[in-house]
This record gives structure tokens, sequence and C-alpha cells, in this order.
């Protein structure tokens, strides 16, 4: 359960840089009302710098318990460690079933800045913004229409082409043994968990081959 996720977090004092969560259909407004919670109580060395959570079934009301989490805490923007520049919190939510005027609002009191990646771009951590919300095109947020379906009727996961995932596969991969690479533009039909487990942050370890 994601609620026992966060907790487990919370309880050891671990940082997540990056939670990486895109495209699972069991996360919807109660997934993120317990992230919310999870947020209010960090520190600022705890902090996460990046949250994905595009393609998965928040409305609205998740939407809006999570900004809240944000204005109610002063966590952001955060200091940089390094450049010691404040930084906002860059956040992906497109593809959910959030209410594009809801998001605009945001944008409008200055807590979410629209970011469109590219050559020049710049956060909104110096400007005060809390959120950096990763948009292809100003102005428009990427929003699907009605309601989400249940985790058995959700479309498969978009393929995502990880930086660091083909660095690994170009230098031999970990998943399976060369020769035998899925073929591009391809995907497996996933199953859906009841209990949905955390993306892991680090590769599991090569397997060895047995000697002939």
């Amino acid at each position: 359960q994601f609620e026992a996720l966060f907790t487990a977090l919370g309880a050891h004092s671990a940082r997540v840089l990056r939670f990486r969560m895109f495209g699972c259909a069991t996360i919807n407004d109660e997934v993120v009302r317990v992230i919310a919670d999870y947020f209010r109580l960090l520190s600022q060395e705890h902090l996460p710098t990046e949250m994905h959570l595009s393609d998965c079934a928040i409305t609205t009301e998740g939407f809006t318990a999570l900004m809240a989490a944000f204005e109610e805490t002063d966590l952001y923007p955060a200091t940089h460690p390094g450049s010691m520049r404040p930084t906002a919190l860059y956040l992906r939510l497109e593809n959910n079933y959030i209410s594009e005027a809801a998001i605009q609002e945001k944008v409008d009191a200055g807590i979410i800045k629209p970011f469109k990646k590219g050559p020049g771009s710049q956060g909104g951590g110096r400007e005060g913004a809390k959120v950096d919300l990763v948009v292809r095109d100003l102005g428009k947020y990427q929003q699907k229409q009605g309601d989400p379906p249940s985790p058995e009727e959700a479309p498969p996961p978009k393929q995502v082409h990880d930086r660091s995932t083909d660095l690994q596969q170009q230098q031999g991969g970990w998943q399976q043994h060369p020769g035998q690479w899925q073929q591009p533009g391809g995907w497996q039909q996933p199953v859906w968990p009841q209990q949905v487990q955390a993306r892991p942050m680090w590769p599991p370890p090569q397997q060895q081959q047995q000697p002939g």
C-alpha cells in the first residue's frame, strides 16, 4: 500500500530525490492525499527534487490536495545545495484528469510556473514559484476529459525512454541477455497489481551466467 510506503520513508528519514511513479493506474486522489501528507512532514534536508505523476488517475480533487501541501508549507522553493539558488519542485502531471482551469488558477497565483524544457529554460524558484510544472506548450496542460477508468480498464503505459536506462542497455543492460532486447516501439502487457510497489531508484544487479 502507498500509505505504508510513505509512512516507512518518513519513519526512517529516508530522502528520495526523484519519485518516478508515472503510468500507474492505481495512483488516484486517495494516494495523492497520502503524498500531500508526506510532504507536510518533510524537512528541508529530505525534500525530493522531482515528482513524476503523469499518466495516472488523478483528478482535480487530488491536485488541489497536493497543491495545498505546498501552499501551507515553506518547503519550496528550496535552496539548491550546489548553486544555493531557490529551486522549485520539478513536477509532471500531464495525462491525468485535472481541470485545466484549476491548474491555471495556481499558475495565476504564482504557486506553479509552467516549465517548457529546452535550451535556456529556467525554473521558477527564483521567482518564488513552488512548483515547476512540465508542459509541452505554454498555456496547455495536457489533461484528459471525464473520469479515470478503473485500473483493470486502463490503457497500457506508454513506452518511456529514460536516458540512464538507455545508456545501461547500450553498455550491456541488466534485464536481459544480449541479443534478447525487446524490439523498439514494443511494450509488454502490464498486469496492474493489487498492491503497487514503488519503482526502484537503481537497476537490479546484473544476473550472473552459469559457467558452461
